[in-house]
């Protein structure tokens, strides 16, 4: 399927303008040994948990100015969610110095793969998982290891998803950091892999499988491995955004 075909027999009411959003961020608890643990070998237990706490406080603060300026503008503000795992982890992210967004909800990630647990997330918004809805809200989830997130990165979701029912954020390792719906749908994530090479790709084909439209944003690196951090910092948007604490922590590591 391709990415950029739009279907007019899409089930999100593509091509109508979105009434209702929703921002969800998925992030584990940055717990040292238990978080960013393929970072570990390169950062250290303790760094690698400043590490991925430094990176959820910029994508918070991304998603608050984001939110901002389209309060500024008159548009429909997102509301936000914080989706946090292991279950009951908030004291972790305090401790850990996350600063919770006034008046964000959180919940507690639900399934058995990431896949499972973005298609509850959606159903959360969509109905509170208890069944069918005649709202029918944009959602977009992000990760929390995208030290290069920008607003733009969420405005362009948003506006895709307006002609779309679905919008991807690539990164280069074949997955994605930036999934849009306006279907809950979730038989778009049921594949029989999550974590490998071919995850937007299998995403895609079942979108196409579900007759649903699509369309990609920028592509981003997220950071899992020593190898991400040499995609990030020769990024293009590393030097303009180079005061973020989290980069400032990976060219700490680069330069030792």
């Amino acid at each position: 399927m391709r990415a950029d075909q739009n279907h007019p027999e899409g089930s999100g009411g593509a091509g109508r303008p979105l009434e209702e959003l929703h921002l969800v961020v998925f992030s584990r608890a940055p717990e040292p040994g238990r978080t960013k643990t393929r970072l570990i070998p390169a950062l250290g237990e303790r760094e690698a948990a400043r590490f991925h706490a430094a990176c959820l406080n910029t994508t918070l603060e991304v998603v608050e100015r984001w939110r901002n300026q389209l309060s500024q503008s008159g548009r429909p503000v997102p509301r936000g969610h914080l989706y946090i795992t292991p279950p009951g982890s908030q004291p972790l992210f305090r401790q850990a110095g996350v600063r919770w967004p006034h008046g964000w909800a959180w919940r507690n990630q639900r399934g058995e793969n990431l896949g499972q647990r973005m298609a509850a997330a959606i159903a959360d918004v969509w109905c509170g998982g208890k069944g069918k809805t005649e709202r029918r809200p944009g959602v977009i989830i992000v990760g929390s290891d995208l030290p290069l997130l920008e607003e733009t990165h969420l405005e362009a979701a948003a506006r895709m998803l307006e002609t779309r029912d679905a919008v991807f954020g690539p990164c280069p390792d074949g997955g994605y950091y930036l999934v849009g719906s306006r279907v809950n749908e979730p038989g778009l994530f049921d594949l029989q892999t999550w974590g490998g090479s071919e995850v937007l790709t299998g995403t895609l084909e079942a979108a196409g499988r579900l007759g649903l439209s699509c369309g990609l944003i920028e592509s981003l690196p997220d950071v899992d491995t020593a190898e991400d951090i040499r995609q990030v910092l020769s990024h293009p948007l590393a030097e303009r955004l180079s005061s973020r604490p989290a980069l400032e922590l990976l060219r700490k590591y680069r330069a030792s």
